[in-house]
């Protein structure tokens, strides 16, 4: 009995990692790359919409806490969605407490596979994987005190 519960387990957890891989891929949040603010305001509705200082990004959607996101059943603490100058979706971030910061670092291997790039510097650990989408994903991972944070972001290149 225990055995089959464990095959159970790992099989559910195999599914929801290649197709959280998939989403990100191709459907982040299950949007479409260049989804516009409305459609992403449709699907993800109550949440938060400020300007962007960036050339590349004209404005930022911080989706509401109702909005309940996992990663391989982590909660996410935040998620930004960015969009071009032609209202078009970009960039995703995902941000997590730091307390989770192992458990999301080994997800991510997980869900993403091996690993592209790693850069270490001054307590900042980058993790990057590239897809054949035209999708870049990255993992930053910060330890040094009193700056301590972690969070993903994949953008549409």
């Amino acid at each position: 009995m225990k055995a089959t519960l464990f095959i159970f387990l790992f099989w559910v957890s195999s599914v929801c990692a290649e197709g959280f891989n998939d989403n990100f891929d191709t459907k982040p949040l299950d949007l479409e790359w260049g989804s516009s603010i409305q459609q992403v305001k449709e699907a993800y509705p109550g949440g938060l919409v400020w300007p962007s200082h960036n050339n590349e990004v004209e404005v930022n959607y911080s989706l509401s806490s109702e909005s309940k996101i996992y990663w391989g059943g982590i909660p996410a603490k935040n998620v930004i969605i960015s969009f071009t100058p032609e209202n078009k979706l970009s960039t995703v971030y995902v941000l997590f407490d730091y307390v989770d910061h192992q458990e999301v670092s080994r997800r991510s291997v997980e869900i993403f596979g091996v690993i592209d790039r790693v850069q270490e510097k001054d307590g900042l650990r980058k993790v990057a994987w590239y897809s054949p989408h035209g999708v870049e994903k990255k993992l930053f991972v910060n330890s040094a005190p009193h700056v301590e944070y972690v969070y993903f972001v994949a953008q549409k290149k």
